[in-house]
């Protein structure tokens, strides 16, 4: 039997060890490798969010790379916006597409609607009400200084310097949320401290990882 590869762009240092972190606790089988391919993420980080002229040939440069996987991973959701204005010639390998797959989801678990918390650009893109709404769900807009505070305590993940008081609110903001509505986390520094709320919280992180894991054993 031929290993699968699961291959994964080495993006910004911090998503890439969380990344793979989590496939390691998930991936027994022995008969998975994982290919890793370096990007350079500080040009990348420059022209994120939406620079997607700058943007597209740096990603399909790097997927162009993972071809002879069988399964891609890119660990960083903004990115998959620049990911749908690709040609589809130009990556040959299956994507875990983080948005596609997490409203899949919320559609499988019947959600008719949900809010977004992620950094502040993405809680407040078309984007993924656009993708929401491909699924007939509708998108609750959080206020603005919920959206905010998260955009804070992502950067302060990102840069390593967040307090334990700072992940007790982060933890207690996000159960509070999801008394009220659905919730998708669409950020990798979320993810990172993401409380357990099953049925009500939707992890893109998670749900990305643990769809690529299993279509390599399909």
């Amino acid at each position: 039997m031929s290993r699968r590869r699961l291959g994964i762009l080495e993006l910004g240092n911090f998503s890439t060890r969380y990344y793979l972190g989590r496939i390691e606790e998930l991936t027994t089988d022995v008969s998975i490798d994982v290919f890793k391919h370096k990007m350079d993420f500080s040009t990348i980080n420059a022209h994120l969010p939406s620079d997607f002229d700058r943007l597209k040939p740096l990603l399909s440069g790097g997927l162009s790379a993972l071809n002879h996987c069988d399964v891609g991973i890119i660990p960083n959701i903004t990115l998959h916006e620049t990911f749908d204005r690709l040609e589809p010639s130009s990556t040959r390998v299956s994507l875990a597409h983080a948005v596609h797959e997490s409203v899949r989801s919320l559609s499988t678990a019947k959600v008719s609607h949900a809010a977004i918390l992620g950094s502040a650009y993405t809680s407040k893109s078309p984007y993924w009400s656009d993708a929401l709404e491909s699924q007939n769900i509708s998108q609750i807009k959080l206020d603005c200084d919920t959206v905010e505070h998260a955009d804070a305590f992502r950067r302060k993940v990102y840069h390593g310097i967040e307090t334990p008081e700072e992940i007790a609110t982060f933890q207690a903001e996000v159960i509070r949320l999801t008394l009220r509505k659905p919730l998708i986390l669409a950020c990798t520094e979320l993810s990172l401290y993401a409380p357990q709320v099953p049925g009500v919280l939707f992890d893109c992180t998670s749900i990305q990882i643990e769809t690529a894991i299993a279509r390599l054993h399909t």
